[in-house]
């Protein structure tokens, strides 16, 4: 029978990441492949989206290529020139994997030990 301490030991040794930035980035990423498809649909290039929004076209750029975040207000901006709506919807992890969508949208369960490792491989 184990002890509360090697549960708590055990508990530790697995551990639920959630990388924020990361997260923010997919978001983002999800985001700006609408609006490039409706940008294609419409001919509407970078050049134009900056003069319709009033958004640099070099900062336009770098929201593509997730360098900068992206805001709610540029958001409206891109949905008033596209003149489309972005719908979202709040799931749950396993409804994602019911919808097969890519398994980067999931959290990742790891060991404490693989992650340490991960941290110090990127520093």
């Amino acid at each position: 029978m184990n002890t509360t301490s090697e549960l708590i030991e055990k508990l530790n040794e697995e551990i639920e990441l959630f990388d924020s930035e990361h997260e923010r980035v997919m978001i983002q990423m999800r985001i700006m492949s609408e609006v490039e498809k409706a940008m294609e649909e419409q001919n509407i290039n970078y050049k134009k989206m900056s003069e319709r929004t009033g958004i640099s076209a070099s900062f336009i750029t770098q929201l593509f290529r997730g360098h900068k975040k992206l805001n709610i207000e540029t958001i409206a901006k891109f949905q008033f020139v596209l003149n489309k709506k972005f719908s979202m919807k709040l799931m749950n992890y396993d409804e994602l994997l019911q919808e097969n969508m890519p398994t980067s949208y999931v959290k990742m369960k790891v060991s404490k030990t693989e992650y340490l490792e991960q941290k110090q491989m990127t520093a």
